[in-house]
């Protein structure tokens, strides 16, 4: 009996170990895709090189997200959940097109949105994905970096 039990939970194991590592690859590109971004923890100022604090918190693997990177995710909505930007108008410093800043003082960001844009405020939409789920401002502004794996 004993062996019995121990042969099955042997089994039981290698089964589950098995199905485990049988993820689709529809499953690991909805997986993937959200789990190549990070934020910083810190806010940073957009008068610093932001590359070198990118480098500082997440290592040479990982660099400043462009709007761009942002434009080609299958599915943005998922996308920017699975990220956690859930904050209504938050605001990550990233790149447009590799360039840093809009003028001489404004640096390109993406804010959330959620499908509305601010009301209280006046916000320069230069772009948006899924009718303003997300939207790409510039300003003079210190924030978290939106960073992605190279």
């Amino acid at each position: 009996m004993k062996k019995y039990i121990s042969g099955t939970i042997a089994i039981f194991i290698i089964i589950t170990a098995f199905i485990g590592c049988n993820k689709t690859e529809t499953e690991d590109l909805i997986t993937s895709e959200a789990d190549n971004y990070r934020i910083t923890a810190q806010k940073y100022s957009t008068t610093i090189n932001l590359e070198d604090a990118v480098s500082t918190e997440f290592g040479q693997d990982y660099r400043i997200a462009d709007w761009n990177d942002l434009t080609q995710l299958t599915n943005p909505s998922q996308s920017i959940l699975d990220m956690e930007i859930t904050k209504y108008d938050l605001t990550l410093l990233l790149t447009n097109n590799g360039s840093h800043f809009y003028s001489d003082t404004r640096h390109y960001f993406m804010s959330y949105h959620n499908h509305q844009l601010p009301t209280t405020y006046s916000y320069l939409s230069h772009n948006n994905i899924d009718n303003h789920l997300i939207d790409l401002g510039s300003w003079e502004t210190t924030a978290q970096i939106l960073c992605v794996k190279k």
